[in-house]
């Protein structure tokens, strides 16, 4: 019997937390009783894994029980919260503190008069550390930053916001230090390449760095609207996003490190756009596209608006959007989706009394439809004509269009497969 089990512990014993199994509900026919057994004086959580409070109040027992712990101040936790608490700990948010140096907040301006004259772009940045490199620090003001990844603001991760250049001494030149400038894609943020940046500075031996940044309309990237309300999410806006956020933080070519353009999905066709116009501003010694082809992507097109329609709206826990991501696989590595899943929702605005949805998506996809075919066009043509090192890394060979076959055969560029690790490639270990 459960009692005589209890009972069977030193006089002196006393418990905390007390779990009690299905089978051994039987053995309570008086829970005022149990509770006043000296052992159970100090009990303050009193666990039910096997047991949920409906079918608990079906037995006719959930009252009593409910009733005498809260008499003693005693925490009841049934089997659906204890697998709420299981799942906090496995799809909690993970801060990106140890994945970058700092998080920079850069004004960038705008050639456009019609648009906000500046932007402020989010930006996830390690240096290359090899001392010779880093001969003075950028000129910033820091502040925590509680909001940024669920996750504690220690320094030096702060919000640190950048209005010019990074400064002599800290930019490389191309001969000394090397940067991966990482950009995403559609619906995800610049911390989907944290796992990698992290991995690829440790094996940089203090001369390779990383920069990832959230592209307008995600994230924590901040561009306003136009008039109508709308945003311009077109490949020339984030092209020019791209050149003009590098300039901002490189001002001086002589001065800055060489680049490495990682591209993934519609990212992909931003790093190959902005590649011949980052001439001027820094020299881009390699160019690598994640799992995009012009061909296969203009052709899922006409299923992307079914594939929105079926997300979700919203969650009710950032816990339960990175456990969405998991489970449908749109992200694989689940450290990735802990780090890169919290910047994609924000709280809700809904009016709608008792919403149970309190985070919902921060990009919204569906509005950048009018730009879906003009990200696609024309890339396997561009790619072919970038005047650098290429890479084209996909998720199976049969993604590849004629242009690109015939490229790979007069190796014009370098063609890489990895199969089942899905579309987001940038987070396989």
């Amino acid at each position: 019997m459960f009692d005589q089990t209890i009972g069977t512990l030193p006089p002196s014993a006393r418990l905390s937390q007390l779990s009690l199994p299905t089978g051994k509900l039987s053995t309570l026919n008086n829970i005022t009783s149990f509770l006043n057994k000296p052992v159970l004086h100090e009990l303050k959580e009193f666990l039910f894994p096997n047991i949920s409070r409906t079918l608990l109040d079906q037995r006719g027992f959930g009252r009593e029980l409910l009733a005498a712990c809260d008499a003693r101040g005693i925490r009841v936790v049934f089997q659906e919260e204890l697998a709420l608490l299981r799942d906090k700990d496995r799809y909690s948010p993970i801060s990106a503190a140890g994945y970058f140096d700092s998080a920079l907040e850069v004004d960038v301006a705008h050639a456009s008069e019609s648009s906000s004259p500046t932007s402020i772009f989010r930006v996830y940045y390690s240096p290359p550390s090899a001392p010779s490199l880093r001969t003075s620090t950028p000129s910033v003001s820091t502040a925590p930053d509680p909001t940024v990844y669920n996750g504690p603001a220690t320094a030096p991760w702060a919000r640190q916001h950048l209005a010019s250049g990074l400064g002599a001494g800290h930019n490389p030149t191309g001969g000394n230090g090397m940067v991966f400038v990482c950009v995403h894609g559609a619906g995800y943020s610049g911390l989907s390449f944290a796992c990698f940046a992290k991995d690829a500075v440790a094996k940089g031996g203090g001369k390779v760095g990383a920069l990832a940044y959230d592209a307008r309309g995600h994230g924590k990237t901040k561009v306003e609207k136009d008039g109508d309300g709308k945003l311009d999410m077109s490949l020339e806006a984030m092209s020019d996003d791209l050149v003009r956020l590098l300039k901002e933080m490189f001002p001086v070519k002589a001065e800055a490190p060489s680049v490495v353009l990682i591209g993934h999905s519609m990212g992909g066709a931003v790093a190959v756009d902005a590649c011949p116009k980052l001439a001027d501003v820094v020299d881009v010694v390699g160019l690598s596209v994640l799992d995009v082809v012009e061909g296969t992507a203009l052709d899922a097109l006409q299923g992307m608006n079914a594939l929105i329609a079926a997300q979700p709206k919203g969650f009710q826990t950032v816990e339960q959007g990175i456990e969405w991501h998991l489970r449908s696989k749109v992200l694989n590595n689940a450290a990735s989706a802990r780090l890169s899943v919290p910047p994609l929702l924000m709280p809700t605005e809904s009016q709608v009394p008792n919403d149970p949805l309190t985070v919902v998506w921060r990009a919204d996809l569906a509005a950048t439809q009018p730009f879906w075919e003009g990200w696609f066009t024309g890339l396997s043509a561009k790619f072919l004509a970038c005047r650098t090192a290429k890479l084209l890394l996909l998720a199976g060979a049969d993604r590849l269009d004629t242009a690109l076959m015939v490229g790979q055969m007069q190796g014009k560029y370098q063609l890489e497969v990895f199969t089942d690790v899905g579309h987001c490639v940038q987070e396989v270990g």
